[in-house]
């Protein structure tokens, strides 16, 4: 019998691709989005096997196919969006008309398709074809342009435009300083005209555009009316009518020739314009009429039938209105279906026509009231001017729409006087039927104060200034508006340094009689900062304690108080009353805020306690305090709560952990619990200090009894010199100072608080911990490769220094194995004393920060923080996703699919270093040093690119991204979050001088925010940085981000980060002492120092020094210089034509910078 299997003998015919595509077709039908899917990974493939001419043809029929007529209700995938992702994904790209691909992203919502295959095109564009490279260009800035996403369309211009000033003037206009970027377009149009320098036309309509918006957002309404006068431009001069109440009414010619003179195709805001032209019409016709039949009565005449306002559905007015919604909801229809910058001004369009409606019920309401129901009708319309109130812009929206709204509102609010004035009693009237009066003048004040505090925020103090003038023209104003109007004109004086004089004379000149005590407080506390800005310190105190006086129950005053002590006590260190004074205001500011704003107080409070004297000054000053503790905002400090139960502060430390512990039990458990296993290591090697000196006093002779008697606290600073435990913790200032408790004590008081307090919850986490520590605990294998990899680790290191000789066997040191084995720590390696987790807590506050500071708003930055929970001094939990992946995991992904072990491109590295080396040791005896050194810098840059063009190309990141995303739309959110969260990064590394090696950088694949693990700030920042470079901006970084990305975004980025960290004052400088401290603490121990014997001499100094070197940095990426030199020149010939973000190109061009790049550590994987 045959033992072969019965399928062995089957014959099984031959299988063709076109047996497959037939089954799987009639599959596809029921299916879309796999239809979608299939085609565009299959198209690609059949393209690449095409020939030159196949593919010629294929590219003619392909723009013939997107060129047709198509029903433009197409469903929510549609043919349009396949075609296109499969073109983009052609190798070699697919030539398509840019006007074809703008064409189909805005007609058929394949704006993401039409960005990517734009953005490729423009890149890769022939140079010696300029007008295709600029048909590509104007194709791809307008397809920014229609989604707003305003910071590529502005890297896309400063790449392409070819006058300095040109360059200059986006920068500043991105940035938001229309004041810098105006004068500088008018100087490029200038030398265009001169001839001086050749010009393109796309570039000089950009000069004329972009001039015109820097005129509408510094508000020179008066400007732009005489160049629409000048050019015949009706639609600008509508605008700018707009914004006048004088021009804008039923008799104003002018206006109705404008809305009759515009031009097809209408847009929301014509027939807006038009809707309340004719609105305000009808109702001053009604009133005329109301007002001629009153006139009739009062002659004795029949008076004419009443008429009504007509704002039913069938009237002119709801046609109006029904059509500007349409066209919004069309216009929304069109964009993304994803929310997008391009939605907000839609949102705005969408509010007016709400409010529009209820300006006709409000224009209804005045033309029904007379004196006699004044009371009753003006409460019906004080509850439409409340919901006006309460629907605002963000803070952060852009200016334009802020002054939309201020202009429609006004318009509104002049209606009102209009009606309401004439009503006004001639005898004496009751205080309301008076404020029904002016109630237009009333919400015009309160919505010029906000557009003015917003102004403020957005940095334009001219226009805040210039609003806040208007109030003055208003005759009748609340008390309240008056105070916010003053505060408002303080607040932006004190922003300017040469108006400081100013705003103190604008507050000593205000009567202050008709504010309350809490109003005149908040004045008083503002003076004595203007005074404390001068210089006159005495004037200063003397205010601030009289606005404490005035009501004790403003938190700003206490606020502005302290940090006036905080200021005067870091000019005078030796002065520790005023640091008590500081730490009282800080301590009642932050029981009255009771909100975030605590904080940064909180923080200064302990630093400052941290600082004090040997009479304790301060901390009587703490003791003293008899107000309510926020604990709530404590928690924040729990780690350096727990760092000073070990300093002279500890017992002001326990105190508040103590009561946090009662409060909030679960915020203590596990930070406390980690510190107070490494308080039980430093308590074991306190007791084995303490009995070596007492064997080493009874072995001693009398003569040395006065050394001996040192460990009983007989030193010269009350210290105990102990031996150094493990976790290089230095017992010597922990000492029992006068009867002060030991940390471990206090510890261990509040272990047992927690387990009497809370038995159920501290032994229900308590076995949690244990339960993980089990499960995580490694086993022998786990270690051994632990091990393995730490050998291996070091051996590759050693293999990268030319002075060292490794024998290596393979890719693993076998030699170097045995020598280093010896080296290799026995269990979990030891982290730092959890310097990361102190960053953490900086990139949060940063975040706080940031979240007041309009340019960080606008683009929804900040510093993506993981979150993590430490169990113990060697095991944290860290918060991620399956999402979330290591820049080296991408790297390991890249060598296994190719067949390569991730080691060979640093053993190629390192070869052609060791082949340079052993032949240039024996014949450069005697050469110059630095002909050897270029010589050698050459080397490792060769090497470099040879590891690229052999192993790790630059498209490893971006096709890995590209091959796991399910769409364009999904490629191009990442691609810019992830730009956003490298130049967040990037700032970080450069300004705190991080080490980030890839290992350390985690990806969410999902979102594209960018965390850190296991990585701390530098506090050496006098030693080179290691990298050689700025930050990490590798060749693989660089491609996915795209030239345009790091020429609009990164920049942006990083100058907002910097901005609104150090403007219009440094808030985050006081909030960098507390946590520098600390690590500057083990720094010291780690030395063998006493940080407490030198905390007022060199360690405070070398704090001051690490912190300025940071803030240096922060100011070098602000472009604070740049804007200075702007300032200062005379006239538009002078200003500089350099660019606001030039400090960051500076570094971002060392940072790309290969020959920079080659001397990083190959352990970094500078090729990658």
């Amino acid at each position: 019998m045959d033992s072969k299997p019965a399928l062995a003998t089957l014959s099984i015919p031959e299988l063709r691709v076109s047996d497959v595509l037939q089954s799987v077709r009639h599959l596809l039908y029921f299916d879309t989005q796999a239809m979608h899917g299939t085609f565009v990974a299959l198209f690609p493939e059949i393209w690449g096997g095409l020939s030159r001419k196949e593919q010629g043809d294929i590219t003619a029929s392909m723009i013939h196919i997107l060129t047709k007529e198509f029903h433009a209700d197409l469903p929510q995938i549609n043919i349009f969006q396949t075609l296109l992702a499969s073109v983009h994904r052609c190798n070699p790209p697919m030539a398509l008309p840019p006007h074809v691909v703008k064409w189909l992203a805005k007609s058929y919502q394949c704006w993401y398709e039409g960005l990517e295959f734009l953005q490729v095109a423009v890149e890769i564009g022939r140079e010696d074809d300029a007008a295709i490279r600029e048909a590509n260009q104007d194709a791809l800035a307008e397809v920014y342009a229609e989604l707003c996403e305003d910071d590529y369309y502005y890297g896309l211009w400063r790449r392409r435009c070819l006058y300095e000033e040109t360059n200059a003037a986006l920068s500043y206009e991105q940035n938001g300083f229309y004041h810098f970027a105006q004068p500088l377009y008018e100087a490029a149009q200038l030398k265009a005209r001169q001839s001086i320098y050749p010009m393109s036309e796309a570039e000089y309509y950009v000069w004329e555009d972009h001039w015109m918006l820097c005129s509408e957002k510094l508000m020179q309404w008066d400007i732009l009316q005489d160049v629409a006068s000048g050019e015949g431009n009706a639609d600008l001069a509508l605008e700018c009518g707009w914004r006048t109440l004088q021009t804008w009414n039923q008799e104003n010619a002018t206006v109705t020739t404008y809305l009759n003179s515009v031009q097809t195709p209408l847009t929301p805001r014509r027939v807006l314009f038009k809707a309340y032209h004719h609105l305000y019409s009808m109702a001053c016709t009604l009133r005329e009429q109301q007002q001629t039949a009153a006139q009739l009565v009062s002659q004795g005449l029949q008076p004419p039938p009443p008429v009504r306002l007509a704002v039913d559905s069938q009237s002119e007015f709801t046609k109006f209105v029904d059509e500007a919604n349409q066209l919004t909801l069309r216009k929304w229809d069109a964009l993304p279906e994803g929310l997008t910058m391009a939605h907000v001004p839609l949102l705005a369009q969408f509010q007016q026509v709400v409010e529009l409606r209820e300006a006709a019920v409000l224009m209804g309401n005045l033309a029904a009231t007379t004196r006699e129901n004044l009371n009753e009708k003006a409460q019906e319309a004080k509850a439409i001017f409340q919901h006006w109130r309460d629907r605002l812009p963000l803070t952060e929206d852009d200016i334009g729409l802020w002054n939309d709204l201020v202009s429609w509102r006004q318009h509104v609010f002049h209606a009102v006087n209009k009606f309401y004035l004439p009503l006004s009693p001639e005898g004496p009237s009751q205080p309301a039927t008076a404020t029904h009066i002016h109630r237009g003048h009333h919400e015009s004040a309160w919505i010029i104060n906000r557009f003015a505090h917003v102004a403020r925020k957005h940095g334009l103090l001219q226009v805040c200034q210039k609003f806040l003038d208007d109030i003055y023209r208003l005759p009748n104003i609340e008390i309240s508006e008056a105070f916010l109007k003053l505060r408002e004109q303080a607040r932006c004086n004190y922003e300017k340094q040469n108006e400081w004089y100013g705003g103190l004379e604008v507050i000593n000149n205000t009567n202050l009689m008709y504010f309350s005590g809490a109003q005149k407080s908040e004045f008083f506390a503002i003076k004595g900062m203007f005074l404390h800005r001068l210089n006159r310190h005495e004037d200063a105190n003397q205010a601030l304690g009289q606005a404490v006086q005035l009501d004790h129950t403003v938190p700003k005053s206490w606020a502005l108080w302290g940090i006036y002590s905080d200021d005067m006590h870091h000019l005078n260190p030796m002065d520790f009353m005023l640091a008590a004074n500081a730490v009282s205001c800080y301590l009642q500011a932050a029981s009255l805020y009771r909100s975030s704003k605590s904080r940064p107080y909180l923080n200064r409070t302990l630093w400052l306690l941290s600082m004090d004297d040997q009479e304790e000054t301060v901390g009587r000053a703490f003791q003293e305090y008899k107000g309510e503790h926020v604990y709530w905002y404590w928690i924040t400090f729990i780690p350096q709560l727990l760092m000073s139960l070990s300093q002279k502060e500890g017992k002001y430390a326990h105190f508040l952990l103590l009561g946090i512990a009662k409060g909030y039990p679960q915020a203590v458990f596990f930070p406390l619990r980690a510190q107070r296993e490494e308080f039980l290591l430093l308590k074991k090697g306190h007791m084995t200090g303490v009995s070596e000196s007492v064997k080493t006093e009874s072995l001693q002779p009398a003569t040395n009894s006065a050394t001996s008697t040192a460990p009983q606290g007989g030193g010269t600073d009350g210290s105990v010199p102990l031996i150094q435990p493990p976790h290089m913790m230095d017992t010597n200032a922990f000492s029992t100072l006068g009867g002060q408790k030991q940390p471990w004590d206090m510890a261990d008081e509040l272990v047992t608080l927690l387990k009497t307090g809370h038995p159920l919850l501290a032994l229900s986490m308590e076995q949690l911990a244990e339960q993980i520590r089990e499960r995580l605990k490694p086993n022998q294998e786990e270690e051994v490769y632990r091990m393995t990899c730490q050998l291996l680790t070091d051996a590759i290191g050693l293999c990268s220094t030319p002075s060292k000789e490794v024998h290596t066997v393979g890719a693993a040191a076998l030699y170097h194995a045995q020598k280093l084995l010896h080296n290799v720590p026995p269990g979990p390696i030891r982290r730092g004393p959890r310097r990361d987790e102190r960053l953490a807590q900086l990139t949060r506050i940063y975040n706080e920060v940031l979240q007041h500071k309009r340019e960080a708003r606008k683009r929804n930055l900040e510093f993506h923080v993981l979150q993590t929970v430490s169990l113990n001094p060697f095991i944290r939990l860290i918060k991620i996703d399956n999402s979330y992946i290591s820049l080296m995991d991408i790297y390991d992904d890249h060598c296994s699919r190719n067949g390569f072990g991730r080691e060979e491109p640093t053993l190629l590295f390192q070869e052609k270093l060791r082949v340079f080396y052993n032949a240039r040791t024996d014949d450069g005896k005697g050469r110059d040093t630095d002909i050897l050194k270029s010589e050698y810098l050459q080397v490792r840059l060769d090497a470099k690119n040879e590891v690229e063009a052999k192993y790790i190309p630059r498209t490893v990141l971006a096709d890995y991204m590209k091959r796991i995303m399910t769409d364009s739309t999904s490629l191009w959110l990442m691609r810019k979050q992830f730009t956003r969260q490298i130049a967040a990064l990037n700032f970080l590394t450069f300004c705190m001088f991080l080490n980030v090696p890839p290992k350390r950088v985690l990806v969410s694949r999902e979102t594209g925010l960018v965390g850190l693990i296991d990585t701390s700030f530098n506090l050496r920042v006098d030693s080179p940085t290691p990298d050689h470079t700025p930050f990490r901006l590798t060749p693989n970084l660089q491609e996915f981000i795209t030239p345009i990305g790091i020429e609009g975004l990164m920049t942006s980025t990083m100058l907002a980060l910097s901005r609104g960290l150090l403007e219009p004052e440094p808030l985050v400088e006081k909030q960098l002492w507390l946590f520098i401290r600390d690590d500057f603490m083990m720094w010291y121990k780690s030395q063998g120092k006493n940080p407490l014997a030198d905390m007022r001499l060199g360690f405070r100094k070398q704090l001051a020094e690490t912190i300025s070197a940071y803030l240096k940095r922060m100011s070098q990426l602000s472009g604070s210089a740049e804007r200075a030199r702007a300032g200062s020149a005379e006239g538009v010939g002078s200003l500089p034509s350099v660019t606001v973000v030039t400090g960051i190109q500076q570094a971002i061009n060392l940072a790309t910078n290969p020959q920079h790049q080659a001397k990083m550590p190959d352990q970094t994987y500078p090729w990658f």
